[in-house]
């Protein structure tokens, strides 16, 4: 049976990272079509088994984890082997990078592993010592499996590769913009399969919300200016937003699940705690997994297509339905109108958002979130660590449409540090002495910017708090950063 080999993708990786990085190239069509038989010779080697890909090469869309083991744990595990002090590993890789050190280490010849037992390799990692398994691999094996097991950077952006996977199958092949919607309403592996499977069959993005099929939400950048946008409805978030999707299943019971803005699931609601008793999808206010409002309906029943409607017409919609938790919904803006007072009004746990008056517009426009001044922002925390003095660091990120970017690294103060480390411990988290990613924990702190470098693209700023009332979709867009300098 034919299977992907790691030899195929690291090959097809290391191709793929050349080509991106010099993508403004004078010969952009040779380009091309050897980006084109990079893809193609590893889809063909699949099998049909295109999780595969995704799991090697995208670590956010992967079945496994995005990262098996740190960079503080080879260090460790190699200086053990070796009898060596770490600070003999300081001082002859300070400032090097890991992966390509790591594959020095490793063999000429490949190993004939395929993805699949790689990727089982990698969940066994804090068991085998570093170098054992560096000796298993060839040194082109190495670069993809350590940056995999790592979580590092994908080599290609991942709407890139589903392009170029659609010049593959028999239907017209798809604009970087298209694809981007199709991405809003399914997965990449998704969109493999219903391709390259079936070649007559074209995909386009879906033009409905079905309770139980994730979608991306809609995109709130920051509004900083004391008078409102036209079409504008004004709601003050006292909680995380989340998408409740109700379902039935088994037949005759009812089920939820809460997804963050970017399709991922955060919660199960058990039938009895649901706010109402029809399958739908909602926009509901959150705190932990209980439901404290619903604020929005995108379908209802045997109607998909609720969220087509104006934002009025969904208001009137959840007026008409019966529901356990209040429904808290927007008040419509006049063009123009002063928020000063509404800023004035709210206390220091609320935020003002600025609802757009049309229909949803998925992985879109969705309208601004508030900002109490011109110089703050909303900062994601996207890993944490503490030090030998039990100091808290924080590496903390924007939005570049839904991809985090990290814009800064800060020693947090000890009442931010508290609170940080309470709410991850509530979820079962607890900081250690090696960088945890947390970005899925979805933890939102406001900080105030000082400067911006924009070379580097990282800010200079201080943290002011963390912030328990907004979530993943009220993070900064970089594109806000970058308009505040």
């Amino acid at each position: 049976m034919i299977t992907l080999l790691l030899s195929t993708a690291a090959e097809a990786a290391r191709t793929l990272r050349r080509l991106y990085y010099r993508r403004n190239s004078d010969d952009s069509a040779a380009d091309f079509r050897e980006s084109m038989r990079a893809v193609s010779d590893m889809v063909e080697q699949s099998a049909e088994d295109y999780e595969d890909i995704i799991d090697i090469f995208f670590p956010k869309y992967s079945r496994h984890p995005r990262q098996f083991i740190s960079d503080s744990h080879i260090r460790e595990s190699v200086c053990r082997e070796l009898g060596i002090s770490g600070l003999v590993w300081d001082e002859a890789l300070a400032g090097q990078p890991i992966v390509p050190t790591l594959a020095s280490e490793s063999n000429e010849e490949p190993s004939n592993l395929t993805v699949k037992q790689a990727m089982m390799l990698m969940h066994r990692l804090n068991e085998t010592p570093v170098l054992d398994v560096a000796k298993q691999l060839s040194q082109l094996e190495a670069e993809a499996f350590w940056s995999r097991a790592l979580g590092e950077a994908p080599p290609y952006p991942i709407d890139r590769f589903i392009q170029r996977c659609s010049h593959l199958t028999g239907s017209r092949a798809l604009s970087l913009k298209a694809v981007r919607r199709i991405l809003d309403t399914m997965s990449p592996a998704e969109y493999l399969v219903r391709t390259l499977k079936d070649e007559s069959e074209e995909v386009k993005p879906l033009d409905h919300i079905q309770p139980g099929q994730p979608f991306r939400g809609p995109v709130y950048k920051s509004w900083t200016q004391t008078t409102a946008p036209s079409s504008s409805y004004l709601e003050v978030i006292k909680a995380q937003r989340r998408y409740l999707h109700v379902v039935e299943f088994p037949a005759g019971t009812l089920r939820g699940t809460l997804y963050n803005q970017d399709k991922q699931p955060v919660g199960k609601i058990d039938t009895f705690f649901l706010p109402t008793q029809t399958v739908g999808v909602y926009e509901v206010e959150v705190s932990g997994n209980s439901i404290v409002s619903v604020s929005d309906v995108l379908s209802m029943g045997q109607d998909w297509e609720v969220y087509k409607r104006p934002y009025r017409e969904r208001i009137e919609v959840l007026n008409t339905a019966t529901f356990k938790v209040p429904i808290k919904v927007g008040r419509l803006l006049e063009e123009g109108e002063n928020l000063t007072n509404a800023l004035i009004a709210i206390n220091d746990n609320e935020r003002l958002r600025l609802k757009d008056g049309g229909p949803l517009d998925i992985g879109g426009h969705g309208g601004y979130v508030v900002m109490d001044g011109a110089y703050q922002i909303h900062l994601l925390g996207l890993s944490v660590k503490k030090d030998a003095e039990y100091e808290t660091h924080l590496r903390l990120g924007v939005l570049d449409g839904f991809d985090p970017y990290q814009v800064l690294e800060v020693k947090l103060n000890a009442s931010v540090a508290n609170h940080l480390r309470t709410r991850l411990a509530k979820n079962g988290v607890l900081v250690g002495n090696h960088w945890m990613p947390i970005e899925e924990q979805a933890i939102v702190l406001v900080g105030q910017v000082k400067d911006m470098n924009l070379s580097t693209m990282s800010m200079v700023g201080e943290v002011m708090y963390v912030d328990d009332n907004l979530g993943f979709s009220d993070t900064s867009q970089l594109t806000d950063l970058i308009e505040m300098v």
